[in-house]
């Protein structure tokens, strides 16, 4: 919305605040929960190719398994976060994705996958991302890979961060009617491009979660 001109475009004036929320199953229908600071992490999806030499199953060692090359990978990825995020840093690196080829005696050309990184720390976002990159490529390199890995990012938003002293005022007015269901929101792993409707314009913003389960 914000890259079709959201602001520009349509007239939309600039809002003092930016406001959303979401139903989630936190806490029981009826409740809402809010926090200053962090509340999501920023999300990169990336897609990577890796290449081989195909050939018959029969025959490895005249051929280049991009499918050994992707389990590498993927096996050296869980070290980034264990190995190299400082102490109480938060970072998530899931493979959800691996693909190749088409029969189980030929060995194909090609491997891809597909990279789910989270982070709340633009630091940390870009020390995942660089780890990602340097891991694949050297897999690459030490399987003499015949061609350079293509790695996309596809997915991208930035954390969700709330604007502290606009968090307060909300948490107040929601104590007041909420009373002993408002309650003080956990950190989510999961992502949301909510604040790019604020970031657009350097505008402060709050995000919030309301309950959507039935009462234990």
């Amino acid at each position: 919305m914000v890259d079709d001109g959201l602001y520009s475009r349509f007239g939309i004036p600039k809002p003092d605040v930016v406001l959303g929320q979401h139903v989630f199953c936190l806490h029981k229908a009826g409740a809402v929960a809010i926090t200053p600071g962090p509340v999501m992490t920023a999300i990169d999806g990336l897609r990577i190719r890796v290449f081989g030499k195909g050939g018959h199953g029969s025959m490895p060692s005249h051929c280049i398994d991009p499918i050994v090359i992707a389990s590498h990978i993927v096996v050296r990825l869980q070290t980034i976060v264990s190995r190299e995020l400082e102490p109480g840093k938060v970072g998530v690196v899931t493979c959800g994705k691996i693909q190749a080829g088409t029969a189980s005696n030929i060995i194909p050309d090609y491997a891809d996958l597909q990279l789910n990184v989270r982070s709340y720390d633009p630091k940390v976002q870009q020390h995942l991302l660089a780890a990602v990159e340097r891991i694949v490529r050297a897999e690459c390199d030490a399987s003499a890979s015949p061609q350079a890995p293509v790695i996309e990012n596809f997915v991208h938003a930035p954390a969700t961060v709330n604007s502290s002293n606009h968090t307060e005022v909300l948490t107040k007015s929601f104590s007041s009617y909420y009373e002993d269901e408002a309650h003080a929101m956990e950190p989510l792993p999961c992502s949301e491009d909510f604040s790019v409707l604020g970031r657009a314009i350097n505008t402060p913003y709050i995000f919030w979660v309301l309950g959507g389960c039935d009462p234990v």
